[in-house]
């Protein structure tokens, strides 16, 4: 045996009779850098010409909304309400626990129902599937009511969820008191229905059902019309419902998406059918000709590794948090430039996002977006054990 090879051999049984210090990684406090942009644009003269009551115009990727009006009033709710019924399958569907396929028993409540319905009876089956086309193109209270039984076994089970949920969603100023829309009691806002859509439209396999105008259901036996004309006429449309009652007058909820920007327009109580649907195209189309989306595009020298010092590694990877895409003026693209600051050096121990700068983007002298550059994994403090191992791992090579 060598020298070298005797000094290796020593060196190892040392190793194994060291304990290993533990170091616990303690990163530097930094302000937490937060979006320079506003969820509200208040962009709100597109409002003037508006007729209804109450309207919203949301961008759903980035949730800015772009305009507004009245949108927090609270209104009935009517057959939007539905739309939280078909949220709440869909999610059951895909968790796996309900299939487009399973069938529904029809109960003497949901056989009670009125106008809109596609007429089901009493101990008939019927698949979820043509359930949420009864919903999703012809309004059916009684469709609507049979496929909460199914996910709940009780429509007043199902309310509760349909409540829950809602919580959840942050659609603070709505309440359920039914299913379908059909209580008075039953209420929501602009705003809170165009939280409900974007959650909805996250599911693409439910848009097929939100775009088709005519079909037919229980063997043909029913004919389903879809009363939202957009879905044949407007460039990107995805949806969403189109309705009508005494209390709520006419609402629309309309979606449409067009390269990376997806837009909600919501307007409830507009004067008459036709006011609605121009309501709606006339804000679509003032976002998709004035705004775009801009995602942030990083200087390289800005994401180049940081050295470590005093660590076990002697340089460190880094990202930026903080960033997401927003709306901006569309023509602005080009004027948007970045600037960035960043120490040289990081000292170990660290903590994974620890931050060591900051990235700021400005649209000519207006700060838009902001971002912090932090490490991306844990720095853990050199020390004797680790140095041992280097300088063997050196004396083997």
């Amino acid at each position: 045996m060598n020298i070298k090879k005797a000094f290796i051999v020593f060196a190892c049984s040392i190793i194994t009779l060291i304990r290993p210090i533990s170091v616990s990684a303690d990163g530097t406090v930094h302000t937490r850098a937060q979006t320079a942009q506003a969820t509200i644009i208040s962009d709100n003269s597109v409002m003037n010409e508006v007729t209804a009551e109450s309207a919203i115009l949301v961008e759903i990727s980035t949730g800015t909304v772009i305009a507004e009006k009245n949108s927090d009033e609270k209104v009935s709710a009517s057959h939007l309400a539905k739309l939280m019924t078909i949220l709440l399958a869909e999610e059951k569907i895909n968790q796996g626990k309900l299939n487009f396929q399973d069938k529904a028993t029809v109960s003497v409540n949901a056989n009670s129902k009125g106008a809109p319905q596609i007429w089901l009876d009493v101990g008939e089956t019927i698949t979820v599937d043509e359930l949420l086309k009864s919903i999703t193109i012809g309004n059916a209270n009684d469709g609507c009511t049979a496929l909460a039984e199914k996910i709940s076994g009780t429509e007043q089970e199902f309310v509760e969820l349909m409540n829950k949920k809602a919580k959840s969603l942050g659609m603070n100023n709505t309440y359920f008191a039914d299913c379908t829309g059909i209580s008075e009691k039953t209420v929501s806002t602009a705003y809170d229905l165009a939280l409900l859509s974007a959650e909805i439209l996250k599911f693409d396999e439910l848009t097929p059902y939100f775009t088709t105008w005519m079909t037919n259901i229980r063997n043909d036996a029913v004919e389903l019309v879809s009363t939202n004309r957009l879905i044949r006429t407007y460039k990107g449309i995805k949806g969403v419902k189109s309705c009508a009652s005494k209390e709520s007058g006419e609402c629309l909820i309309a979606a449409a998406q067009r390269s990376n920007m997806s837009l909600c327009a919501v307007v409830l109580k507009s004067n008459n059918d036709d006011s609605k649907f121009n309501d709606v195209k006339s804000l679509l189309d003032y976002a998709f000709a004035n705004y775009e989306i801009y995602e942030p595009e990083i200087d390289e020298k800005a994401l180049e590794n940081i050295k470590v010092k005093g660590g076990e590694q002697l340089e460190s990877e880094v990202m930026v948090k903080d960033l997401t895409n927003i709306v901006i003026p569309r023509g602005t693209y080009s004027q948007i430039s970045c600037k960035y600051e960043r120490e040289e050096t990081i000292e170990a121990p660290a903590s994974k996002n620890c931050a060591v700068g900051e990235i700021v983007f400005l649209n000519g002298e207006n700060e838009i977006l902001k971002g912090k550059i932090v490490v991306k994994d844990d720095i853990k403090q050199n020390s004797f054990l680790f140095s041992f191992k280097r300088i063997l791992l050196n004396l083997f090579k």
